[in-house]
């Protein structure tokens, strides 16, 4: 017999719980905004969901580009228990293109 386990997941968003669910039992991802993937990546790392977490940190490295760079830099680093989420890959590639980009990203209009 399976124990029953209890998990408290606070302040998620229903599209968030959603794409939790729908991956939990397809197997599959559906492509969301950015925001949606980290809070799933967060999520999936909280209750060590560790396919997940991998795949939510990979499509989140191919969807950074020159326009969202710093939000996802500013929405990742500002993650709580930041430190504990292994985000050497997505912070080196948000750091390189922050580093070829940095007369486009201070422009001001």
């Amino acid at each position: 017999r399976i124990p029953n386990i209890e998990i408290a997941i606070d302040n998620l968003k229903l599209e968030t719980f959603i794409q939790l669910l729908h991956f939990i039992y397809t197997g599959e991802f559906h492509t969301v905004r950015i925001e949606i993937l980290v809070d799933l990546f967060i999520v999936s790392f909280k209750v060590e969901m560790n396919e997940l977490s991998k795949f939510c940190l990979c499509k989140l490295i191919d969807m950074v580009n020159v326009d969202n760079v710093l939000k996802v830099y500013k929405i990742m680093y500002l993650a709580e228990f930041y430190p504990a989420y292994k985000l050497d890959s997505l912070f080196q590639v948000c750091y390189d293109l922050m580093a070829k980009n940095v007369a486009y990203l201070t422009k001001t209009d």
